[in-house]
């Protein structure tokens, strides 16, 4: 895997630019899973979880199997912005793509890291720039730990 970003995404993480990194890191690793696909045959989802959560005990992956999320995104359903009430973001305390979708996401990235602004995060730009379509929503998606912003416990 290309590890020459590495200084970069520390840089903008230094920075308080977590989501430029974030997108900098996936772009290498779905990048080199791409160009990998043999050394995993069995992959089917990817699952990002966030550094201060854990899957909760409710957690299922047969619900990450059925044909409903075939060919999508996964995410709890998406909340009003905390930016203006007529924006959305989706939480991505857990979130997954079917393998199918590595390079519809990997051609987003350009536009979804142009979006940022000072204002939108990577929550708020999941949400514009991700195909409705291709998204699958639950009420839950069953992690649990501790919110950086506030340091409470959460359990989605």
């Amino acid at each position: 895997m290309d590890h020459s970003n590495v200084d970069i995404n520390r840089q903008l993480s230094q920075a308080g630019l977590k989501s430029h990194s974030e997108l900098i890191m996936f772009n290498s690793m779905f990048n080199w899973i791409r160009d990998n696909k043999e050394t995993f045959p069995s992959l089917k989802r990817i699952f990002k979880v966030g550094g201060r959560m854990k899957v909760s005990d409710e957690f299922d992956i047969k619900d990450y199997e059925g044909d409903n999320v075939k060919d999508k995104y996964v995410f709890k359903k998406p909340l009003n912005s905390w930016i203006s009430p007529e924006l959305m973001l989706y939480e991505n305390r857990l979130w997954s793509l079917d393998i199918s979708l590595l390079d519809d996401y990997l051609s987003k990235i350009q536009d979804m890291y142009n979006s940022f602004d000072g204002r939108f995060d990577i929550e708020h730009t999941y949400y514009k720039h991700l195909d409705p379509a291709k998204v699958e929503l639950f009420d839950d998606v069953w992690v649990e730990g501790i919110m950086a912003l506030y340091g409470t416990f959460v359990k989605d």
